[in-house]
């Protein structure tokens, strides 16, 4: 805002929203050792700032869940069948937490990867705000922990429970999923890319042509081009099978990556012989044939 220097909007000079200061206030580190560790009291994690939700998340798993066993846990319910919390259920449900402050259970998982979108489910809600009490629903066939876990993996808790697991599986990180593929692939393609060259270079070297009469996967000859290529791969297995697996589109082989590849080398030959004229004149002579077309 533009205020005087007693922190008072100055007379007919309209208040405007510092956005900058704002943006730097929201990217603000934040101190994880502060960071409240009772379920009850925590800040949910969409209250935070995006680019630190990460981080947080992060902190939460590192010090794990709060699971506090207490020598007797306060009873509620009615008077003649009053019930508590067991200490026994955090080895059958081992990421259930437990809150001193209200007295609840909560679920770790679904509270790291809750969305506002699932503060109006009650049965999501009990479990990463609320806190869960109704300690009569638990065990049986009806039990309330079950039944939030859910038995479909596209149930909430299990899909926070997923997205758990691969945040802390360096391993199904995107960053390095995509660098070990894009590796790979880089090296992958340029092999066959220099399979190609070579046999673009023999093909125009000796003078014959390229394409077969028949290049279907049935032909006995599938031109000139294809069988060198096919004879480089007969002796190297590698290369064969990088042929044979490789995506259509990173084969290198059509009519059209050959012509391109018959271009750079026509131009860079011309490049060295206007380097060794000094830029005079050259010209060409080129034998023609035509066929019974006339073409």
């Amino acid at each position: 805002m533009i205020v005087s220097d007693e922190d008072t909007p100055t007379p007919n000079v309209p208040i405007i929203e510092n956005r900058f200061k704002k943006n730097r206030v929201e990217n603000n580190e934040i101190d994880l050792s502060t960071l409240e560790r009772d379920p009850g009291l925590r800040k949910q994690i969409y209250d935070y700032p995006v680019n630190q939700r990460d981080t947080i998340i992060r902190a939460h798993i590192n010090h794990s869940p709060i699971q506090q066993t207490l020598s007797v846990y306060p009873k509620s319910g009615l008077e003649t069948h009053k019930r508590s919390f067991q200490a026994s259920w955090f080895k059958l449900y081992h990421l259930l937490e437990y809150s001193e402050s209200l007295d609840a259970a909560f679920c770790f998982p679904c509270f790291l990867f809750n969305k506002p979108s699932g503060m109006g489910h009650y049965g999501q809600r009990a479990f990463t705000i609320d806190g869960f009490q109704n300690w009569k629903k638990v065990g049986g066939k009806n039990c309330a922990f079950l039944h939030h876990i859910g038995t479909e993996c596209t149930s909430f808790h299990n899909v926070a429970q997923k997205s758990c697991d691969d945040l802390l599986n360096e391993a199904h990180d995107i960053r390095n999923v995509f660098e070990i593929f894009t590796e790979k692939e880089r090296k992958n393609n340029r092999l066959r890319l220099k399979a190609t060259i070579y046999t673009v270079c023999l093909c125009a070297f000796q003078g014959i042509a390229y394409r077969g009469h028949d290049e279907g996967s049935n032909s006995i000859n599938k031109g000139n081009f294809r069988e060198i290529l096919k004879g480089i791969g007969y002796f190297n297995t590698e290369l064969e099978e990088l042929f044979r697996t490789a995506p259509k589109h990173t084969l290198y082989t059509s009519p059209s990556i050959q012509k391109e590849i018959l271009n750079l080398i026509s131009t860079r030959a011309r490049r060295m012989i206007c380097e060794e004229i000094n830029g005079g004149k050259f010209c060409l002579v080129v034998n023609e044939a035509r066929d019974q077309s006339n073409k």
